[in-house]
């Protein structure tokens, strides 16, 4: 009972008291892996790192195979920009289920950050082989050519990414340095115009 409210609470964004009730959850059954797995959840969806890497740690401890685990705890220490371990538990993620396109996405957005574009390129890859409509595999494969200056194939993926996210500012200010790159000033203006409007569009008001 308490798991299940833990969890209506937690879609409610009712953190807090998601995880009064996963605390009384795990109290019960504090062999479960799933739940020190949600609880993580409820606090990373808080901003505790710290206390979620703790229980998706835990997690791992009791189910040396939760996936999910690894998954999160891959993007706790992406925030961190603690580049190793964040690889290492995205790659945990993927040797536990090889079509996650989300770990590969997650581990190919570091390869970018530390400048490995070859491996970046091979992860980009894979995510739009499984999910070919994630306009964010896209674009990050876009940064990959503009930073190699594969100018063309950078203008290709940016405007694949805006077909499938016709409100992406990012797509479009990205496209913008590419036609700057290659001297299409009037392009690359308009495309970075579009992106002020949409990021102002979506500014609270």
């Amino acid at each position: 009972a308490f798991h299940n409210r833990a969890y209506t609470h937690f879609r409610q964004k009712a953190y807090e008291l998601s995880i009064q009730d996963y605390n009384r959850s795990i109290e019960i059954d504090p062999a479960s892996a799933s739940r020190y797995l949600d609880r993580g959840t409820a606090f990373t969806a808080k901003g505790d790192y710290p206390r979620a890497l703790k229980d998706f740690d835990k997690a791992i401890q009791l189910d040396p195979k939760s996936q999910l685990a690894f998954y999160y705890r891959g993007e706790i220490y992406s925030e961190w920009k603690d580049y190793e371990k964040a690889i290492f538990n995205f790659s945990k993620s993927i040797e536990l289920i090889p079509g996650d396109a989300d770990s590969y996405l997650g581990r190919g957005s570091l390869y970018i950050d530390i400048r490995d574009y070859e491996n970046a390129l091979k992860d980009l890859n894979k995510v739009i082989e499984i999910s070919p409509k994630n306009a964010d595999a896209y674009i990050n494969r876009g940064v990959v050519y503009l930073r190699t200056e594969m100018f063309k194939e950078s203008i290709a993926d940016f405007s694949s990414a805006i077909k499938l996210d016709p409100s992406n500012e990012v797509a479009y200010g990205n496209r913008a340095a590419v036609y700057n790159a290659i001297g299409e000033t009037k392009k690359a203006e308009a495309d970075q115009n579009k992106a002020n409007a949409l990021e102002k569009a979506k500014k609270p008001k």
